[in-house]
């Protein structure tokens, strides 16, 4: 029996044992009274209305009251304090819900035909194919077997780079694909990749690594290359830049980008998030409040938005919590209270922040090095999945770098060791 079943037992258990107590209470205090068992039997379990003025009063309360009062004294106690302790076992309960055990993984790796086992992004798109982006190529699965996808120097219709650090799905159907080279636009019609680069727009800093794409309401690409928001032109075949400030270093956007139903972009920097107009093209800065965190607690890695809240990812700080409405950080969680060592725990990387659908507190948390975390948003607590001996359908690894739930309620989750599996 594991720890969901055993728990739930307990607590049945206990609250037959109240309601038993509560039963015999009822019975002897009405018996008290003058009421016989007969008649009680009619009382509380039919829906026959009773003349109480009919009862047989023959059997005088003071005759048993001096045995019995102090009996159902002690039982009217017990039944309190089994009350309250169901009370503080229901409390805690969802502490140990759902158990290690209720979960079985199942694994893909580079055996099945995966061309990398370190997944870094996951995107399902509307056709159903799930896309893989791995630190050595893309790949698209149908469920049954992989399509890879790699750079080919000689062909200028490959991907650009076989670093993917980011995908998303547009309009047409096209999937675009962020990597640490520029990138490329999957053309499904033609089956062939469209490359885009990126020249240094600040003269201390050069990157062409894109970690995040969006499409907004209209249909246009935005992306952040060499720390600079860019926008898509359909028609040209080319990107604008929209910089924050005049260098790069004066507020260090990350790259990583969330379209609200507003249709404004937030982007978040080291020094906080910013909220960028599509109507007005400005931005807004909503800095980080003051604190006495390391530095490395302000990098942001990334972001998921639930509603009006905007789960925000970072390097040592755990999950931050933002009101877009309100415009105001509203929380920090923490998943390691011991912060003795700032930076290498309360790590959670970019694509790693899974929202369940509305209603649910529950959020599904990757971390570096504590395996696959499950968030309860009303409780604050964390639990965690790590990989167990002698059991293969534990997690395959301890650092979990991207969650993707689809719309058949399937989790997959990015690893260092490959893609898991996890069926509801």
């Amino acid at each position: 029996m594991d720890m969901h079943t055993k728990s739930h037992v307990i607590a049945a258990r206990f609250l037959n044992l109240i309601l038993t107590f509560d039963l015999y209470y009822t019975l002897t205090s009405h018996f008290l009274c003058g009421l016989k068992v007969r008649e009680i039997k009619t009382i509380l379990f039919s829906q026959k209305q009773v003349n109480f003025s009919e009862l047989d009063k023959s059997i005088p309360i003071k005759r048993i009251e001096r045995f019995t009062f102090c009996g159902l004294q002690r039982i009217k106690t017990r039944i309190n304090q089994l009350k309250y302790i169901l009370f503080i076992f229901l409390s805690f309960l969802p502490v140990f819900l759902p158990g290690q055990h209720n979960f079985h993984f199942q694994h893909l790796t580079i055996k099945d035909g995966l061309p990398s086992n370190h997944i870094q992004c996951l995107l399902k798109d509307h056709r159903g194919y799930l896309w893989i982006g791995t630190d050595d190529g893309l790949s698209r699965y149908d469920g049954i077997q992989f399509v890879n996808y790699r750079h080919d120097a000689k062909n200028s219709l490959s991907l650009v780079s076989n670093v993917i650090l980011t995908l998303a799905e547009d309009h047409e159907g096209n999937i675009w694909i962020g990597t640490a080279d520029g990138v490329s636009c999957f053309h499904v019609s033609t089956n062939s990749f469209e490359n885009f680069f990126f020249a240094p727009f600040f003269p201390e800093y050069n990157s062409e690594s894109v970690y995040s794409i969006v499409t907004d309401r209209q249909g246009t690409i935005w992306l952040m290359a060499n720390h600079v928001l860019q926008k898509f032109d359909s028609g040209t075949r080319t990107f604008s830049p929209f910089p924050v400030g005049n260098s790069a270093f004066d507020y260090y956007i990350t790259g990583h980008i969330v379209h609200d139903q507003k249709n404004t972009l937030w982007i978040n920097g080291n020094d906080g998030l910013y909220a960028f107009d599509i109507q007005t093209n400005q931005f807004q800065h909503f800095p980080f409040e003051a604190d006495n965190e390391h530095y490395g607690a302000r990098l942001v890695m990334g972001m998921q938005l639930d509603g009006d809240v905007l789960w925000i990812s970072t390097w040592g700080a755990g999950l931050r919590k933002f009101d877009i409405s309100r415009k105001r950080f509203t929380g920090t969680y923490h998943y390691d209270t011991n912060l003795e060592h700032p930076g290498n725990t309360n790590i959670i990387p970019a694509m790693s922040i899974q929202v369940l659908p509305s209603g649910d507190t529950l959020r599904w948390v990757g971390t570096y090095g504590s395996g696959l975390g499950l968030f309860d948003a009303r409780s604050q607590r964390f639990r965690f999945f790590k990989p167990q001996e002698n059991e293969p359908g534990s997690i395959s690894s301890v650092d979990v770098s991207s969650i993707l739930l689809d719309s058949q309620d399937i989790l997959w989750i990015g690893t260092s060791a490959g893609l898991d599996r996890w069926d509801k």
